[in-house]
């Protein structure tokens, strides 16, 4: 479908510097607040859980218009609370350098929600994405 002319499409947000810096943890995530119990999680139920993330991930994949645009392999550290939800999360390996996708990722993440885990306490996990183009969904300008 072609657009009218003269409509253009927003750009993505932009990610704040201190946004992009909360989102990168190249040494992992900060240790868990002292005397926090460790939980248990079996892996397929988080597994299960993944779903809206693995979607969310190919759009910001796909709304880059960063280094990431040309595909990346990225390594989300997690910490599941005793809640289900993400108490914290960032990037660890980012191959691209893409603070665009780093925080698109991460705010992706956020949303998740996992069981409970039984017993109660955090669960760190470390998901490794490989992220490719997918040149049929990303939108060109009609005059290259």
């Amino acid at each position: 479908m072609l657009l009218a002319d003269g409509v253009r499409l927003p750009d993505p947000p932009e990610a704040t510097a201190g946004e992009d810096a909360a989102a990168l943890c190249p040494d992992g995530l900060p240790p868990p607040p002292d005397g926090s119990p460790q939980g248990s999680l079996r892996p397929d139920r988080i597994v299960a859980s993944l779903g809206p993330l693995r979607q969310g991930a190919e759009a910001c994949a796909g709304a880059t218009t960063g280094p990431g645009a040309a595909g990346a392999r990225v390594a989300l550290a997690m910490r599941i609370g005793p809640d289900g939800r993400l108490a914290d999360v960032c990037v660890s390996e980012d191959s691209a350098g893409d603070p665009q996708l780093r925080v698109c990722l991460v705010r992706t993440a956020r949303a998740v929600a996992f069981e409970a885990p039984d017993p109660p306490g955090f669960v760190d996990v470390q998901l490794p994405l490989v992220l490719a183009p997918r040149d049929s969904e990303r939108q060109r300008p009609l005059c290259e």
